[in-house]
């Protein structure tokens, strides 16, 4: 089965991406050595509406479906 992500899923790969690199990448040999969790982050995340993906909009969620809350798992979200 061959399978391509549609242009809205691009940009959120896109954007997650970026903001892995930018946020996240930084931090993780630091906290992997305290075996902790940056817990700033959840602002940063909840800002970029990062968190719960699948969660309604009508709940304050982004709404988002399968395929986009896999994107961010993939990369490291």
């Amino acid at each position: 089965m061959f399978f391509e992500l549609n242009d809205e899923q691009k940009e959120f790969q896109r954007k997650v991406r970026e903001i892995y690199e930018r946020e996240v990448g930084p931090l993780v040999e630091e906290y992997g050595k305290k075996e902790a969790f940056p817990i700033q982050l959840f602002r940063i995340l909840g800002e970029e509406r990062l968190l719960c993906l699948r969660c309604p909009e009508k709940y304050g969620g982004p709404g988002l479906e399968k395929i986009s809350e896999c994107i961010s798992r993939e990369l490291g979200l």
